[in-house]
């Protein structure tokens, strides 16, 4: 009788150590799952401010663009009535 009751007494054992197994391996993978949508979201997060740069980056561009533009039109302009003026 004893080694019966020694044999239930391990399988019961072995039962609570499968159980605490199966919670521990669940626990892992959500952990697992959320550091790779940790990961996911940081990257997606760094690839929006880099599209966000890029785009304030192309407007100061297009508008330093567009002065210098402005600029040089406005010369040419002066100097163009200055040489009409000087024609006449």
């Amino acid at each position: 009788m004893a080694i019966l009751g020694d044999l239930n007494q391990l399988k019961t054992e072995s039962e609570e150590y499968k159980e605490m197994n199966q919670k521990l391996m669940e626990d892992f993978e959500d952990k697992m799952f959320s550091k790779r949508n940790l990961h996911y979201k940081e990257r997606m997060e760094q690839e929006l401010k880099e599209q966000v740069l890029f785009h304030l980056i192309q407007q100061h561009i297009s508008r330093m663009a567009m002065c210098q533009c402005g600029s040089i039109y406005s010369h040419l302009r002066g100097t163009h009535l200055k040489i009409i003026s000087s024609a006449a």
